[in-house]
């Protein structure tokens, strides 16, 4: 039966034109789970504007003023963690809190194919520490992924199904 609705809906082409997709939304999505917010200025309040040029320009903000820069091409994506000009932070803090950021990326992105992933030098028991924190992550994905662990050349490698168009190239 729930398919049957949802077939009709999207045969109903009309649904979404002269001004019905904003009610269907409000109808759907203003609920206690959800909150709708339709301010003038919305984007610049929240940020999100900024936001969004830091994913066109692959570069991404955290811990601590370290960043995450980020490349796909056709064949693979590419991580680089950096420090950033905050030594006071560790390498070992930073690389830990990378692996949450890395996945959380990676699933809102929509980046899937071979990633290797560029973390500050650590040494082998900080390297196996990455590899359980985001085997842990990675658990928890809903898409078929691989995780290779680390290459001779101290890069951290694993592959995930693609399960959308990334977003970098829907903007």
């Amino acid at each position: 039966e729930h398919f049957k609705t949802i077939k009709k809906v999207l045969e109903a082409d009309n649904i979404y034109y002269n001004g019905l997709a904003r009610k269907v939304c409000l109808e759907r999505y203003n609920t206690k789970f959800y909150n709708i917010t339709e301010d003038e200025g919305i984007f610049e309040r929240l940020g999100i504007w900024d936001k969004l040029e830091e994913i066109k320009e692959g570069r991404i903000t955290h811990t601590e003023g370290s960043s995450l820069i980020f490349d796909q091409t056709s064949a693979f994506l590419t991580i680089d963690v950096n420090t950033g000009n905050n030594f006071s932070v560790s390498k070992r803090q930073i690389n830990l809190s990378a692996c949450e950021e890395i996945f959380r990326i990676i699933r809102a992105f929509g980046f899937g194919g071979k990633i290797f992933i560029d973390f500050l030098p650590s040494r082998k028991e900080l390297r196996e520490e990455i590899l359980t924190k985001i085997s842990l992550y990675f658990e928890k994905d809903t898409v078929k992924n691989k995780i290779w662990g680390w290459t001779k050349s101290g890069v951290f490698e694993l592959e995930r199904k693609r399960d959308k168009i990334p977003l970098k190239l829907l903007l």
